[in-house]
């Protein structure tokens, strides 16, 4: 134990953190005033191989459910088309009128004797 005088909190949790850096104690082993990038930084290996594995788990069980009730699901798919068509074709149309603008612009054709001077 230390006794050690601070004017704050953090500069507390900046001392602890001091003696746990040091001590690397393997019982109360958080780090007090870490922030999540050094958390990352520190854990990545563990991390991407945590997520790698729940991919694969929540894939599978995706997978799993889709087989089970596919009946269902597509029956829903079908209701729900049905009662938004118009709604869903409008989406669809104004997502191909966005990525194809070229084809959409209007050309305005005037006489001669039309322009505005």
């Amino acid at each position: 134990m230390e006794e050690f005088e601070c004017q704050n909190a953090v500069e507390l949790h900046l001392r602890e953190r001091h003696w746990v850096d040091i001590l690397k104690p393997s019982l109360n082993s958080a780090i007090p005033s870490r922030n999540r990038t050094e958390y990352y930084n520190d854990n990545k290996l563990k991390i991407l191989r945590m997520q790698k594995k729940n991919y694969k788990n929540v894939r599978e069980h995706k997978i799993k459910y889709y087989k089970q009730n596919r009946d269902k699901i597509l029956s829903r798919m079908k209701t729900y088309y049905k009662t938004n068509r118009e709604k869903i074709l409008k989406k669809e149309h104004d997502h191909y009128k966005k990525m194809n603008k070229v084809k959409f612009l209007k050309t305005v054709t005037f006489k001669r004797s039309q322009i505005p001077i």
